[in-house]
């Protein structure tokens, strides 16, 4: 049999996870908690508990949505194919097709109310730019080994 041979493989990352199980568990219990009786439809509070109810069970939606794309990478010689394993999608991308990678600091503003932002890094996201005019993201709060990873396609394109 032919094996491939990986330059990098990556898996997800578990902090990414755990935050969006516990995320997604406490969301949908706050919402559970706000979901209005039926005894008091006519009350004032009613469309109150629904919309903040709706609000929460929309956070709590995000946060599944976000755990079913959380990617794997896997790199070889010639390209490189992304997986999405809850979906079962598989995408490859010869590296020969990619015509440029940009790097990007994914920063927050942690002083909202002066007049200089204070910004802190939470992470980085690289989109390879291809050659028929489509971008592919990755980032570094979904993938570990992030940095390996682009380090190695980079180098894997001039090879």
């Amino acid at each position: 049999m032919n094996e491939v041979k990986y330059r990098i493989k990556t898996i997800p990352n578990f902090f990414f996870i755990g935050f969006c199980i516990i995320s997604t568990i406490g969301f949908a219990f706050i919402a559970y908690l706000a979901w209005p009786s039926s005894k008091g439809v006519h009350d004032e509070d009613y469309v109150i508990n629904q919309v903040t109810s709706g609000v929460f069970m929309f956070f709590s939606l995000m946060s599944i949505y976000y755990i079913l794309r959380l990617e794997k990478c896997y790199l070889t010689d010639h390209e490189l194919i992304i997986t999405r394993p809850l979906l079962f999608i598989r995408r490859t991308i010869l590296l020969s097709d990619i015509e440029r990678i940009t790097d990007k600091e994914n920063k927050i503003d942690i002083n909202h109310g002066h007049y200089r932002p204070n910004l802190l890094t939470v992470g980085n996201t690289s989109t390879l730019w291809l050659k028929n005019g489509k971008k592919v993201r990755i980032s570094s709060m979904e993938v570990l080994d992030y940095d390996d990873l682009i380090k190695k396609i980079k180098s894997g394109r001039s090879l």
